[in-house]
């Protein structure tokens, strides 16, 4: 009995070992396949040239991990970075030019004439002046005889842009001429002043207007015979100003002589009409 109760008792003590024994060989292994997927998980895909080998991390990835929280991702500047300096202030605009012929021109023939009056004045007091207008300048011939002479004066008055004018010398009628028959050609150009003129006025209130402007002696520039000149007023719009008048002085468009006879066709015709009151 003694023996039998031995035999039984290692019997049960070997039972209870074993029964840990199960346990723990589901524990590690269930520990080993959890290790392996963990793996897998942070490697990442693997690469198609090798099995079980993973690709490096992008390198903005590491670029972005290893950048401190303080610091632009994009540039590298810190967050609070002072905004750049104020850059010096733009030099300041040039001055406005002044009125050039070829603009003259281009305002004269921008649109139709229309007759504004006919008298003496302009500086002449002897020979008749025929006035236009249009919806940008005022233009007067101060030659606006029946029978054409040797000399036509042409001035252009712009009321946001000054006065221009062209004088021409000749041997006889000018507008049959070309430009080599011209024996002097000169172009005058005054800035705009304080009381700009009117494109309403009449013949006889742009001829006040006129005389009050010459009266008041304004700076001006001249160019004749390949040499410009300008009042000291003046002088820092000399450079932009005098290569534009040179080239007009030295091959003329032919609009210019177009506008010369349409003039004085104009002329013969406006040289004895009424003046309109408006």
């Amino acid at each position: 009995m003694v023996a039998r109760a031995t035999v039984d008792g290692r019997m049960r003590g070997e039972a209870r070992r074993r029964g840990w024994i199960g346990p723990l060989v589901w524990f590690a292994v269930a520990a080993t396949v959890g290790t392996l997927i963990w793996r897998d998980l942070t490697r990442g895909p693997s690469s198609s040239g090798s099995s079980g080998s993973s690709d490096p991390l992008p390198v903005r990835a590491v670029v972005d991990a290893a950048a401190p929280s303080d610091v632009r991702p994009d540039t590298g500047a810190p967050l609070d970075a002072a905004a750049p300096a104020t850059p010096p202030d733009a030099p300041a605009p040039p001055a406005s030019p002044l009125y050039t012929i070829t603009d003259a021109l281009d305002d004269v023939l921008s649109g139709p004439l229309v007759f504004v009056g006919t008298g003496v004045g302009f500086g002449n007091d002897s020979i008749h002046a025929c006035a236009y207008r249009n919806t940008r300048v005022l233009v007067v011939n101060s030659y606006c005889t029946a029978k054409e002479t040797p000399a036509f004066n042409l001035i252009v008055v712009s009321p946001s842009r000054g006065r221009t004018a062209v004088y021409v010398e000749a041997e006889g009628p000018i507008s049959p001429l070309a430009r080599s028959d011209y024996n002097t050609f000169r172009i005058e150009a005054h800035a705009p002043i304080a009381e700009p003129p009117s494109l309403s006025f009449t013949f006889a209130e742009l001829n006040a207007w006129d005389r009050r402007h010459y009266n008041l002696f304004p700076p001006a520039c001249t160019f004749e015979a390949g040499r410009g000149q300008c009042s000291s007023e003046l002088e820092a719009k000399r450079e932009a100003w005098a290569p534009v008048s040179e080239a007009f002085l030295a091959a003329p468009p032919a609009e210019w002589f177009r506008l010369v006879k349409d003039l004085h066709a104009r002329a013969a015709r406006d040289r004895g009409r009424a003046n309109p009151s408006k």
